[in-house]
């Protein structure tokens, strides 16, 4: 068994590990900040859900959306074969593919 075999993968030597120094810690005022921020978005998307369940005002959900999405009839079924081609008849396919003489 060959084990040197020639190949396209490559591996590089893996970086030296210098321990870097840690981060220093977050201030107060950082924490602070990002807590306020957050809550404030939080605020924010709650204000909107319930503006729009007030603004629905009792309706049922589905009397959100315009009627005229559910105008459209349902397409027909596509019918299917019962069962696959049994004889493939390239012959007749190109025939079919190639423009028409006219």
């Amino acid at each position: 068994m060959n084990l040197t075999s020639p190949s396209n993968v490559f591996y590089l030597p893996a970086p030296i590990m210098i321990p870097a120094t840690p981060p220093p810690p977050p201030t107060r005022w950082s924490v602070l900040r990002a807590r306020a921020f957050c809550g404030w978005q939080r605020f924010r998307l709650t204000v909107r859900e319930v503006a729009m369940v007030i603004r629905r005002a009792g309706r049922r959900l589905e009397d959100d959306y315009p009627r005229w999405l559910d105008v459209a009839p349902a397409a027909a079924p596509v019918p299917r074969f019962a069962r696959p081609a049994r004889v493939l008849d390239f012959e007749s396919a190109r025939a079919r593919r190639r423009p028409s003489p006219s």
